[in-house]
């Protein structure tokens, strides 16, 4: 997963850590570097078009104009900051915008994590294996299914929406009682 986000250098240092921790691929862009060179604006531009979800913290200069402008449909989009000012750039539910703006406003290396947890719940593509092979590539929303979890993982379960973001409750124990080692 890929979180691109336009910020202020100040704040990158917290979210590049809460990243890493995560396992999350995050691209960091400071602000003030793209404002007067074009060429890493389009870097920046085609960076956020490439990833699941871009976390940007607008203010009224006239770069973000283009920035903003530039960003690809489809791509969750959450605006954050001191203010709500600029909550209408963010394309999930402002419920979650307003979360990861607490989180941003209150600080420290957990609630940065958080938000950053909380951000990428909203990534838009999801790949689904079973031994190898691919059952499914799309949205969350599009793939999901008490089928395909059972088909993908072998239990029965019914999938849920919170906030327009699908999520996966169990209804009972797995059949197959084998532990399963990730590495």
């Amino acid at each position: 997963m890929k979180i691109t986000i336009v910020a202020w250098g100040s704040e990158l240092l917290q979210f590049s850590g809460a990243a890493r921790e995560a396992g999350i691929d995050l691209s960091a862009w400071q602000v003030h570097e793209l404002i007067d060179d074009s060429e890493k604006r389009k870097r920046c531009i085609e960076s956020c078009r490439g990833s699941d979800v871009v976390l940007v913290h607008p203010s009224n200069d006239s770069v973000w104009d283009e920035i903003l402008g530039g960003l690809a449909e489809g791509i969750p989009v959450i605006s954050f900051g001191y203010t709500d000012a600029w909550w209408s750039a963010s394309t999930v539910p402002l419920a979650v915008v307003s979360a990861v703006s607490a989180y941003f406003l209150y600080g420290g290396p957990e609630n940065i994590r958080n938000l950053i947890h909380l951000a990428a719940r909203y990534c838009h593509r999801l790949l689904i294996l079973k031994e190898g092979l691919v059952l499914g590539w799309g949205t969350p929303s599009s793939l999901l299914s008490g089928e395909m979890v059972r088909a993908a993982y072998s239990i029965e379960a019914s999938v849920k929406d919170e906030m327009g973001v699908p999520y996966v409750v169990p209804l009972r124990p797995s059949n197959n009682d084998d532990p399963v080692k990730i590495e």
